[in-house]
């Protein structure tokens, strides 16, 4: 995944751009009677790159590795739980919780017989926890079936995706609290193998454009523009 962010201050613009590459482990548990799928995922490496202010860092994230965390996916893709089993030490604790962080993995197929051309539509709103339990992002996405692609050796169906989303609330930031507003939009391309629908590829871009503001003695207002660019690959070993 590579990030591009820009944000202003007093006057002040900085620019930071990363890269973020991970490889997550997903073990099946168990299949319910009613076809909920119960999944054990976890991070095998997890490496980020950034440059800053001519400065450039890389972070190999040790912490995090093990890390093990409980999925139950509906038959259909959509995650309908996601919890931490292990507890994450150090200082990545703070980061994005890993279970907040996997639902991308996972998106929600139509659920009913569907043929090329066809469309369907998803709803959801999640809490951005890096950003504090005050902040959510309201996201609706459109799948549409356009037809089949060989990737990566698996004859797949093609699925381009489109979606915006609004993002507010109130957050703390360095001991700060700020009001968020912001919105953004999603395109992107899944490929699903045609014989099981697991996802073999997916490449999707991202922008975003939100403000957080402050107020009282030392007001400010910060304007921030993302661009993520995203891309997962199965590995089958």
């Amino acid at each position: 995944m590579t990030t591009k962010m820009t944000q202003e201050a007093m006057g002040k613009q900085m620019k930071i751009d990363s890269d973020i590459h991970n490889v997550l482990k997903f073990h099946v548990e168990d299949v319910a009677a009613n076809g909920d799928i119960q999944l054990t995922a976890s991070l095998d490496s997890a490496v980020i790159k950034s440059s800053m202010m001519g400065k450039e860092t890389t972070m190999n994230l040790s912490d995090l590795i093990g890390k093990r965390v409980a999925v139950v996916l509906t038959k259909f893709g959509e995650t309908k739980s996601s919890a931490m089993i292990d507890t994450i030490d150090g200082k990545y604790k703070n980061m994005m919780p890993l279970a907040e962080e996997l639902k991308q993995f996972f998106q929600k197929l139509a659920g009913k017989d569907i043929k090329t051309g066809d469309s369907w539509s998803s709803s959801d709103i999640d809490t951005i926890k890096n950003l504090g339990d005050g902040v959510t992002r309201n996201l609706d996405m459109t799948y549409t079936l356009s037809g089949k692609e060989s990737k990566n050796g698996y004859s797949c169906f093609k699925i381009p995706c489109t979606g915006k989303f609004k993002i507010s609330g109130k957050a703390s930031l360095q001991g700060m609290d700020f009001t968020v507003e912001g919105d953004g939009t999603i395109t992107g391309t899944l490929f699903l193998d045609e014989k099981s629908c697991v996802m073999i590829e997916s490449e999707s871009t991202m922008s975003v454009q939100m403000t957080l503001a402050t107020s009282g003695q030392q007001s400010m207002v910060i304007p921030i523009t993302q661009d993520i660019i995203s891309k997962q690959t199965l590995i089958n070993n």
